[in-house]
């Protein structure tokens, strides 16, 4: 990520945050660094990650958006078949070196936190490229249900109980045109308890904000304009933000 962003406009969330979260500019110097993928979830550097302590006091900004004029393009999502419980779906890769990305995990679950209607959490780690937010996943370990990961994830990284959860859908992927067993499971969480903090220092969470849900489209972009080796990282993950903007914004207004 590069700094040329359009500037946006926002209010304040909360308190000034420490020197090691992102300030109210939505910066932090050195985050680039990082390489883009590990073979568990592609996103922290090697080496041991040591978070410092964060709470909600210190999220860093609430960004207001008009809604895009318009669908995410390219789209790389299409449906596969609606039941009765998630809705299933295919997101097709174009044909990137992914490395480890998918290997030596069945699945993982994406998490849509509202605690307000309207309002999602949103985080950035220190590996991160500068600025760049995103909503939380998490492995599905073995022998694991989707929902207790959901759970345990949800208290790890942000220390947070949901009071209502739903599945909102199951995202399969094709690399290069071949497809993969791993898939993406994302729920919507309406209201949740406890303080916002993360848990687990190896998480190297940086920092969390909200972002309105017409966001999505925005952070879809970001992700598919990253390059070098975080390239194939941002396809992979503008996916889950492709559909969550689909179903709960496209959807919406029709």
């Amino acid at each position: 990520m590069t700094g040329d962003r359009p500037d946006k406009p926002r209010r304040p969330l909360r308190s000034t945050p420490t020197n090691d979260v992102l300030s109210v500019s939505g910066k932090r110097a050195g985050a680039d660094e990082a390489r883009a993928c590990e073979p568990d979830e592609g996103e922290d550097p090697g080496g041991s990650a040591e978070a410092d302590s964060l709470d909600e006091s210190e999220i860093s900004e609430r960004i207001t958006l008009p809604l895009p004029g318009g669908e995410i393009e390219p789209r790389i999502v299409r449906p596969l078949a609606m039941g009765s419980g998630p809705s299933e779906w295919m997101a097709e890769l174009p044909p990137l070196s992914y490395g480890s990305m998918f290997d030596g995990r069945a699945g993982e679950v994406a998490m849509l936190v509202m605690r307000e209607p309207g309002w999602m959490l949103l985080q950035s780690k220190r590996s991160y490229p500068t600025g760049l937010f995103r909503v939380p996943t998490g492995t599905i370990e073995a022998a694991e249900s989707a929902e207790h990961t959901m759970r345990r994830e949800l208290h790890e990284e942000a220390n947070l109980t949901p009071q209502s959860a739903r599945r909102l859908f199951r995202l399969r992927y094709t690399l290069g045109g071949h497809a993969t067993p791993f898939y993406s499971e994302g729920w919507v969480i309406e209201g949740c308890s406890g303080q916002l903090r993360p848990n687990d220092p190896s998480e190297a969470i940086s920092a969390w904000r909200e972002g309105q849900l017409t966001e999505l489209a925005t952070i879809c972009a970001e992700l598919r304009a990253l390059d070098g080796r975080w390239k194939p990282w941002g396809w992979f993950r503008s996916a889950v933000h492709e559909l969550y903007y689909q179903l709960l914004v496209v959807a919406a207004q029709r």
